[in-house]
């Protein structure tokens, strides 16, 4: 479970597996804020073209920028074992989704398919409080 928090200065990141726990601080500064942004704008609607470079391009960067910043951290202290992930967003991250974040970019894609978007590594799902988690 990933778990957020969004005040003014600070997003916190509470992550649980069956055996670790982590809590995380994140600075909010205008890059991040900008990248969950514009990445809510980029999936809000399709492409023009599944293999415009330019578009690709900027999406793998941005949609890793997100993941390096939000998640990155948070999954590699908890292990190797997580295969299963359940969000609880806060904010503007409940308009997120998570699974369409890059987690190692991929310069050489020749459309969006070959990304290497969080989906592929992992289940997710999401709640909207941990209480009955």
């Amino acid at each position: 479970m990933v778990e957020y928090f969004v005040g003014e200065e600070y997003i916190f990141v509470l992550g649980l597996s069956h055996d670790k726990s982590v809590f995380k601080r994140i600075e909010r500064d205008s890059l991040l804020d900008e990248s969950i942004s514009q990445l809510i704008k980029s999936v809000s609607v399709f492409p023009e073209s599944q293999t415009d470079k330019g578009l690709l391009a900027e999406y793998d960067e941005l949609a890793s920028h997100v993941y390096q910043s939000l998640l990155k951290e948070v999954l590699d202290s908890l292990g190797s074992g997580v295969s299963k992930l359940t969000i609880i967003p806060d904010e503007q991250l409940s308009r997120l989704p998570f699974e369409a974040l890059v987690f190692q970019p991929n310069p050489s894609a020749h459309d969006f398919s070959e990304l290497n978007y969080l989906l592929k590594q992992y289940t997710i799902n999401y709640a909207l409080s941990s209480e009955r988690l």
